[in-house]
């Protein structure tokens, strides 16, 4: 890691430019510790007032965390690390050799981490070559000659099959157009077949549907034998030869009908509007009393019929299925079914008052499951009453007695029940009449009459409002039938002969239409050819597409084959690119080796230099320690300076191992003596060509970095 500047972390103060040799920095008034200390903590990217730009594997860049872990440590010396000068003392000299041993020992610290760093370049230069070898090996098992030959042979190969099935192709395009030809000829004769098969369709269609008529006609028909029908008929005359009686029913409504006319008779009578308008409002009157007594009683069936729901419910289910068996299978059966049971829930609906099944379960359902009163519905009710009895009224001249609005009332009951009973509408002054000479049979004819109608319908015969009536009218009219039965049957007979005719006609006309054939052994073998699969081998356009199928192929093999010899050298050149790659990444490492080989030998020389401070530092001692008569100030004065050179060479010799910068505290230097600071000064100079350092300190120091020259820089922060 190399210093390149040194900026204060705030505040607009011009950065510090740091010399790759020597760099002198006044501290400007500010303790030299403190500086050396704010930049230590700067270079271990821990922040604080100062920020370091630093170059790492060629980059410049900020010191951080990150940045600082991956380079090297640079060497901080501060005052705490080396001794300094004290007073003469009268102890005994003390014995520098420990301090000139733990110089030695950080010293070989240095040298053993240096060949750590050399054994790992070599190792990682050997994984390189061994890459290399092998790529070299893979590169050379690339056969370029075969490969340069296989490409020339698939392209002759590949020229050769293009140009046979471009002649494939012409080939297949002339057969082509003499085919086309040839179906515009056989076009026009499938013309006129086909306007044989347009007159055959349309006779066909014409003697089916004479055969639907006849047939419907015959089934209309039916069996035009009269002996169940006699049998029939002589039953229901034998029965209706019983004589009937007055009907009870009968007389006792033309009682209830004299008895409400003495009563009208007998009360003043409003003005009466015209019976058109007095009849829907008196009827009106009486649907609005029938719904309020219904909405008053409430409860589960809300004055529903609770047959007439559930025959609702029936029907819908009944729907559901159908439409299911449609869907899975639309016969005209399951379609018939599914109309009959549409008009069966239609039917259902209708009898309970509603127009559909959605309404149903929005009105009538929720009602069935309320069970209770529903206000609204008696609120409703009863407005509805006082409407129909205030138009009641304002058609009368307004209020009417209730007496003579029952009687009306009565009226028409016994009016609606007489037409009931006697099957017809009749005018109020025959009513009593008509009720008085109602009879009734003693004996029922009903089942003699349906009888009679089952046998009449199994004949064909419609049957009228008199069945014996419209018995004897067949009866007359049955000798005529079988006659023409029997005709009918022999022209259904012809039709259905011709048809089968026209059928066969037909039938062969498309056979020879839909393979283009003109004869019916051409057709019996096209029709065995195509149930077979395969394709005539007289056919030219199959001999044609097969040979363009195999030119097209051998076409797509040379192709094949090109391509495999375009890779195989593609592949050859990949190799050689990545062989020229993988050697300048060799020459990398090898240079990385040998810078290696350098800080182990820079390593060596200083582990050299501080044991021979070692041992200087012994002699020393033992010359203090010889001449100790001599005075303890000199003593004192000289062990700190040797001391302190070791020290100095020990750490300069670890951070030129591994490339890093050295920062020294300036009172290291300046709190010994005037010749101790010079012969340090003079250690720094020459430990500059092999590491960069950074000395903390003004007054003497900046001008012994001034006197330096270029060697050096002296900076004021």
């Amino acid at each position: 890691m190399i210093l390149v500047e040194i900026r204060p972390a705030k505040g607009k103060a011009k950065p510090i430019a740091v010399h790759p040799r020597v760099t002198v920095i006044d501290p400007h008034g500010r303790k030299s510790s403190d500086v050396t200390a704010s930049i230590a903590k700067a270079l271990r990217g821990e922040g604080g007032d100062l920020d370091v730009t630093a170059e790492v594997d060629g980059r410049r860049q900020r010191v951080t965390r990150d940045v600082a872990a991956c380079g090297p440590r640079p060497v901080v010396i501060v005052a705490g690390d080396v001794p300094v000068p004290r007073p003469a003392a009268t102890t005994a000299p003390p014995d520098a050799t420990a301090e000139a041993e733990a110089a030695v020992a950080l010293a070989e610290s240095a040298v053993h981490d240096s060949r750590a760093s050399l054994r790992a370049a070599e190792a990682a230069w050997t994984d390189a070559e061994s890459t290399l070898m092998q790529a070299h090996r893979d590169a050379d098992a690339i056969d370029v000659a075969a490969a340069r030959a296989a490409l020339e042979a698939a392209e002759a190969r590949l020229e050769v099959a293009s140009a046979g099935a471009a002649a494939a192709r012409r080939a297949l395009v002339e057969a082509r157009e003499t085919a086309d030809r040839d179906a515009e000829e056989r076009r026009a004769a499938d013309a006129r077949r086909r306007d044989r098969i347009d007159a055959l369709d349309t006779e066909r269609s014409e003697l089916a549907a004479r055969r639907d008529d006849l047939t419907k006609s015959l089934a209309a028909i039916g069996d035009a034998e009269p002996q169940a029908i006699e049998d029939a008929l002589s039953a229901l005359r034998r029965l209706r030869e019983v004589k009937p009686k007055p009907s009870s029913r009968a007389l006792a409504l033309a009682d209830r009908w004299v008895a409400v006319q003495a009563t009208l008779a007998s009360m003043p009578a409003p003005p009466s509007p015209p019976e058109w308008l007095a009849t829907p409002a008196l009827v009106a009157l009486q649907d609005a009393r029938r719904a309020l007594q219904e909405a008053e009683r409430g409860g589960a069936a809300g004055g529903y019929d609770r047959a007439q729901v559930a025959e609702v419910e029936k029907a819908h289910a009944e729907l559901l299925d159908a439409e299911q068996r449609a869907v899975r299978k639309g016969s005209r059966i399951n379609r018939r079914r599914l109309e009959q049971a549409e008009e069966a829930e239609r039917a259902a609906l209708h009898a309970l008052g509603v127009s559909s099944y959605g309404d149903f379960l929005q009105d009538v359902v929720p009602v069935l499951e309320g069970g209770q009163v529903d206000d609204r519905r008696v609120s409703e009710a009863r407005a509805a009453l006082a409407n129909a009895e205030a138009v009641w009224g304002q058609l009368h001249g307004g209020s009417v007695d209730p007496a003579w609005t029952a009687a009306r009332e009565e009226v028409v009951a016994v009016r609606a029940e007489a037409a009931d009973l006697l099957g017809a509408d009749c005018a109020d002054d025959e009513i009593e009449a008509r009720l008085r000479g109602h009879v009734e049979s003693v004996v029922d004819t009903g089942w003699a009459e349906e009888d009679l109608a089952d046998a009449l319908r199994r004949s064909g015969a419609m049957v009228g409002d008199d069945v014996e009536v419209s018995a004897e009218e067949w009866l007359r009219e049955a000798p005529a039938l079988r006659e023409r039965q029997g005709e009918m049957q022999s022209e259904l007979g012809t039709v259905e002969s011709r048809l089968a005719e026209v059928d066969e006609q037909l039938e062969r006309l498309r056979a020879l239409t839909h393979f283009g054939l003109d004869d019916e052994e051409s057709v019996e073998g096209r029709a065995a050819e195509e149930q077979r699969g395969g394709i005539s081998p007289n056919d030219p356009f199959a001999v044609l597409a097969a040979a363009l199928e195999e030119s097209e192929a051998a076409e797509k093999e040379a192709q094949a084959a090109m391509t495999e010899a375009t890779a195989q050298l593609d592949r050859e050149a990949a190799e050689r690119t990545r062989i020229a790659g993988l050697e300048a990444g060799l020459d990398e490492r090898q240079a990385t080796v040998d810078d290696a080989r350098r800080r182990v030998a820079e390593a060596e020389a200083a582990l050299a230099a501080a044991r021979e401070a070692g041992a200087a530092a012994a002699r020393s001692a033992e010359a203090a320690r010889e001449a100790h008569a001599e005075g303890e100030q000199r003593r004192a004065a000289t062990r700190p300076l040797v001391v302190t050179e070791a020290v100095l060479l020990a750490r300069l010799a670890t951070a030129a191992a591994d490339g890093a910068a050295v920062v020294i505290d300036g009172r290291v230097i300046t709190e010994h003596p005037a010749s101790a600071r010079r012969r340090l000064l003079a250690l720094l100079d020459r430990a500059g060509d092999r590491v960069q350092v950074v000395v903390v300190g003004g007054g003497d120091l900046m001008a012994w970095g001034r006197g330096l020259g270029g060697r050096a820089a002296a900076r004021t922060f």
